[in-house]
């Protein structure tokens, strides 16, 4: 005898049985509806719009043109990198996770004041161990920070999420702040090794300046009637020539000595906050792709009911 089920018979089935499927589809919505008004936590998201503004790097850059057009080369300490992309490196990195999940938040859980770590942990006995840190780093880029860059822009986006409104806004505020004083830090540490090679610059600039200034005044002292021989006049114009050079440079030096050095005090924000976080964070819809699908479980259960009857009718016979 044939074992297999026919299309036809299922379909009669379906229908013989539809008051089962219909109890069977409602008891897994209701124990679905159960679990996610009592049992499934919230879900808020906070988000943030950055952009990189670029008016330090287009100024030193026109520096860096006219230096160059002197026959002169300033390192630029790494600004071969797009800012953007140090700005996304910021946001991914280890040190980054790894300062927030130290920094304390409040949460309305524990109704005080506790690190992120615990928070993500849920436990207020774990401790300040590089393993849990390491940890609690790995859960924070995973599943509670995403960052893109959207493409052929310096748009950057990140999103906090957590099972807290307030905690997630928080978050994004903190990691804001983090993130102007990390791409700060790293521009200002490019500004201390500029100025130091700028300075060396200038030292070895100034004494060659000095020697040429002292072989056109000896010049000047022997050659008293210089307009009476062109070849003199030739030697005159060349030393003039190179201490007019040399004279520029120096100069030039010391403009961007000065324009370095107050880099350094000053703060550079070239971040820019295009969407500030929201006060009340977004909470996301993923109930509702929950609910669909245990509408969907009870069909497929239901179905897998009368399939398992109907196997059983033909096993009978």
């Amino acid at each position: 005898m044939d074992q297999n089920l026919d299309t036809n018979e299922l379909i009669e089935a379906i229908r013989a049985n539809i008051a089962n499927v219909i109890k069977i589809t409602s008891i897994t919505v209701v124990i679905s509806l159960s679990y996610l008004l009592f049992f499934y936590p919230p879900i808020f998201s906070s988000a943030v719009t950055v952009v990189h503004s670029g008016n330090n790097m287009q100024k030193s850059s026109q520096a860096s043109g006219i230096m160059s057009s002197l026959g002169v080369s300033i390192p630029s300490g790494g600004a071969s990198t797009p800012a953007p992309e140090i700005v996304v490196q910021i946001l991914k990195s280890d040190s980054f996770s790894r300062s927030l999940v130290q920094t304390k938040f409040y949460s309305e859980k524990f109704n005080q004041e506790i690190p992120l770590y615990q928070i993500i942990f849920d436990d207020l006995n774990i401790n300040k161990s590089n393993e849990y840190l390491f940890q609690a780093s790995k859960v924070f880029q995973e599943d509670m920070f995403i960052v893109n860059k959207e493409r052929m822009t310096n748009v950057i986006n990140f999103v906090v999420v957590t099972s807290e409104a307030q905690l997630s806004r928080d978050v994004a505020i903190e990691a804001l702040s983090l993130l102007n004083n990390s791409f700060n830090a790293i521009q200002k540490e490019k500004a201390i090794q500029k100025s130091a090679f700028i300075e060396s610059r200038l030292i070895s600039e100034k004494e060659k300046l000095k020697k040429i200034e002292d072989i056109y005044i000896k010049f000047q002292n022997k050659n008293q009637s210089i307009n009476q021989s062109p070849s003199l006049k030739i030697q005159e114009k060349a030393i003039e020539r190179d201490l007019s050079m040399s004279t520029t440079l120096v100069s030039m030096f010391m403009q961007q000595l000065e324009m370095t050095q107050l880099d350094l005090y000053d703060e550079m924000n070239e971040v820019m906050v295009i969407n500030h976080p929201e006060v009340m964070p977004y909470r996301s819809n993923r109930r509702i792709f929950l609910l669909i699908g245990s509408v969907i479980a009870g069909l497929a259960l239901s179905i897998s009911y009368i399939m398992s009857t109907l196997l059983l009718k033909f096993r009978d016979k």
